[in-house]
């Protein structure tokens, strides 16, 4: 516990933000279905606790490992952080994605999501490298009476990249809405708990079938404790359902300055229960984080006086 140094409160001084992005919350009724289960990147929140600023880019560095399957995929994404307002923010990713099948191809494991007009390459190709799918997406919070503070976010992902990266990534349209709940334990100590829909229009190409891109609900709980300026350690929980296919997943990250204005973090998540329906045992991801001092909780501005005092 001797990381929990210091508390970083918001200024509650924050207004509304002037542009709502996107918010939704569907609730989608769950099926049998031969559909598996897309990839999709949590949506980075911002917390009362975290000085890290509104203004900000990621580099990450990502391996997926599926163990069972012998697939393999690695992938360098680059995310732009930027204020929404005054609490909000606005975050757009964009992957670069090399994949490796191994001796099994897509539809030798999931014949489920085979599509119509199948390429005789797609059969065979056990190595793919191309751009994955860019997502946008924002944050924000809202007091309500009796519950207090709640935070809501969205994404959207842009019909751009390729199917043959299916599931790490693809050409689909999946919308996202997610609300979260923040609860102060004690000083420097969160729990979070957070409840989603995901709402999968397909990719409208002839290669996948409509099934391979199932709507669904998730809900997890997130462990986070507090040391400063760009220090935390996370321990998450996840659970989905898309159509009758689950995952549960448990991910521990860690986050350290390496300047004032910048910090890297590595993160470790595991698949319980298998993959049958997910498409990595484990995932490893290191990331490097480049924030505006500007754009902080609580950030004042010089006063000119005084420096010209000095």
């Amino acid at each position: 516990m001797g990381i929990i140094s210091h508390y970083f409160r918001i200024n509650p001084k924050l207004q509304n933000p002037a542009v709502l992005f996107l918010l939704f919350f569907l609730v989608c009724p769950a099926s049998d279905s031969f559909a598996q289960m897309l990839n999709l990147d949590p949506i980075p929140w911002s917390v009362p606790a975290d000085s890290t600023s509104s203004q900000a880019f990621i580099i990450e560095v990502a391996r997926f490992e599926e163990t069972t399957f012998d697939w393999a995929a690695d992938r360098l994404q680059l995310t732009l952080i930027l204020p929404a307002g005054l609490k909000g923010t606005y975050f757009l990713r964009m992957p670069h994605i090399t994949f490796d099948k191994g001796d099994i191809p897509l539809f030798s494991r999931w014949p489920g999501v085979q599509g119509e007009a199948v390429v005789d390459t797609f059969w065979t190709e056990n190595r793919v490298s191309s751009f994955g799918q860019i997502e946008a997406g924002a944050n924000s919070w809202v007091d309500w009476p009796l519950v207090g503070r709640i935070h809501y976010g969205g994404a959207i992902g842009l019909p751009v990249g390729s199917d043959r990266l299916y599931p790490i990534s693809s050409v689909s349209f999946p919308l996202r809405g997610e609300i979260r709940k923040d609860l102060e334990l004690v000083p420097g100590v969160h729990l979070a708990l957070s409840a989603g829909s995901l709402y999968n229009l397909d990719s409208g190409s002839d290669l996948l079938d409509p099934q391979a891109f199932p709507n669904g609900q998730r809900w997890g709980a997130a462990l986070s404790l507090y040391g400063g300026p760009n220090r935390r350690i996370v321990l998450d929980y996840d659970q989905q359902n898309r159509e009758g296919r689950r995952s549960t997943l448990v991910g521990l990250q860690g986050w350290l300055p390496w300047s004032d204005d910048g910090s890297w973090g590595l993160r470790v998540d595991r698949q319980l229960g298998g993959s049958i329906d997910s498409c990595a045992t484990w995932r490893v991801a290191l990331s490097w984080r480049f924030d505006n001092a500007r754009h902080r909780p609580g950030y004042e501005e010089p006063d000119p006086e005084l420096s010209l005092e000095k």
